[in-house]
């Protein structure tokens, strides 16, 4: 008898069932916490996955140290050197490199007779001197005091819009985007300086405007793509 009524009360207690407030006393959250703060704050599931989708977006660089971990003392001092293929793309940025180096110094080393002195009689027309002559070539005829300063002027904006270009590149464009922007800054300048130079220009008296722009605008790119070719190439 004693076993019956305690098959019947086993029996009971199982087939009671819980009420829902006591089972679930915040609801049916995954992030009933702190006494109900989910129900009560629709954005603190929002929060509460802020650090673990944090967490799981890795940048390519701390993935690529993962794959690739940097070597101890030792091993940088024991292990063999062995060296990588040279991408096609370095090679590629060596020779626009030194095409822009080449366009570079070979304007500048004429800027000066260029600017200082008068078109030549009886030369070409765009500052060449007749050929077999000794007279100096020139073009715009504005003295040494304007020459100097204006070639001063582009040498010194070469040398500080690469601070300027260094951190468009780093923070706003990227290293390649600038490159490609100071190639194309410095083909325009090398345009306009060309048909400053058309001869009809030239005795016109026009020539100075297109000159001065195209001094500023390759400048510019020079700057814009110097400083960050060097640092890609390397890189």
């Amino acid at each position: 008898m004693l076993s019956t009524a305690g098959g019947e009360l086993i029996n009971d207690i199982i087939a009671t069932s819980v009420p829902a407030a006591v089972a679930h006393p915040h609801g049916k959250n995954t992030f009933a916490l702190e006494d109900g703060a989910a129900t009560q704050d629709p954005g603190f599931a929002k929060r509460a996955s802020v650090d673990v989708e944090a967490i799981g977006e890795r940048t390519a660089s701390v993935a690529e140290r993962e794959e690739y971990p940097i070597p101890t003392e030792d091993e940088a001092r024991t292990l063999r050197k062995v060296a990588d293929a040279i991408p096609n793309t370095a090679y590629l940025l060596c020779i626009v490199e030194l095409a822009e180096r080449a366009s570079y110094y070979g304007v500048q080393t004429v800027f000066s007779n260029f600017m200082q002195y008068p078109l030549p009689p009886g030369g070409n027309g765009a500052g060449a001197t007749p050929k077999g002559s000794q007279e100096t070539a020139g073009a715009l005829g504005k003295g040494e005091q304007f020459s100097v300063a204006m070639g001063l002027l582009f040498l010194f904006l070469a040398y500080v819009v690469p601070i300027f270009g260094g951190w468009v590149a780093d923070t706003k464009l990227g290293r390649f985007r600038t490159i490609l922007i100071g190639v194309l800054i410095c083909g325009v300048a090398h345009i306009i300086m060309i048909c400053g130079t058309i001869p009809s220009v030239l005795r016109a008296g026009n020539g100075i405007a297109p000159f001065m722009i195209s001094l500023f605008l390759l400048a510019i790119g020079a700057g814009k793509y110097h400083f960050r070719t060097t640092q890609h190439t390397t890189h």
